[in-house]
């Protein structure tokens, strides 16, 4: 039986653009239902990109290059088409993809002494291939009620220090982790615990870097 994707809304922060993100296994049944809703969205295209509504793939890395190269085909007329990719796999996908981010919710700048490089020598294969890099960036993560691990957020110190960090690959656009996984603890969407804390510093960061 078909499966349909199911969409979240991502901020694109650089344009102020919604994205889509794929976040259910898509197979090629269900081509067909992911270039309706790429069409039907009534997404404004972001300028700079594509004219095409975004479209981000996640686990593209987890498929058969001769997977990737299908569904790129079929989908290539309605989007502008980001893989979720690392250094090891890009090599292999990225001449069917159009650019790619990392959806690295658990980089930890504080004790993962690798957190800055890993993303580094993934943005420098895309930009060598002439394609676009989204870096990715988190406020924090903590899934250790359901046995995960924790990046603390310290306040909005995490979210600045990956920005930083993670600014350094040049990138062409921005990937927010998330906004609004509740269950890993990766939101940025104003709480009552939180309130818009996250979204300010983001606008904070945003106009520095602007």
């Amino acid at each position: 039986m078909p499966t349909t994707p199911r969409t979240a809304p991502v901020l694109d922060l650089a344009s102020r653009t919604p994205l889509l993100e794929i976040t259910r296994d898509p197979s090629p049944r269900s081509l067909p239902t992911c270039s309706t809703l790429s069409v039907d969205t009534g997404l404004t295209p972001p300028s700079g990109y594509s004219p095409k509504p975004i479209v981000m793939w996640l686990n593209s890395r987890k498929y058969s290059p001769q997977a990737i190269q299908a569904i790129s085909r079929a989908v290539e007329p309605y989007v502008y088409l980001l893989g979720d990719e690392t250094a090891a796999s890009w090599p292999n996908d990225g001449r069917y993809l159009d650019g790619t981010s990392y959806y690295w919710s658990t980089q930890d700048p504080w004790n993962n002494s690798r957190a800055g490089a890993a993303v580094s020598e993934l943005a420098s294969l895309v930009h060598a291939d002439g394609k676009q890099w989204f870096a990715p960036f988190i406020a924090g993560y903590n899934k250790q009620l359901m046995g995960g691990t924790c990046v603390e957020r310290r306040g909005t110190q995490t979210l600045t220090q990956l920005w930083q960090l993670n600014s350094a690959t040049r990138p062409d656009g921005w990937f927010g982790i998330s906004w609004n996984e509740f269950v890993e603890n990766t939101y940025l969407e104003p709480s009552k615990r939180y309130g818009s804390m996250y979204l300010d510093a983001l606008s904070a960061l945003i106009k520095k870097a602007s």
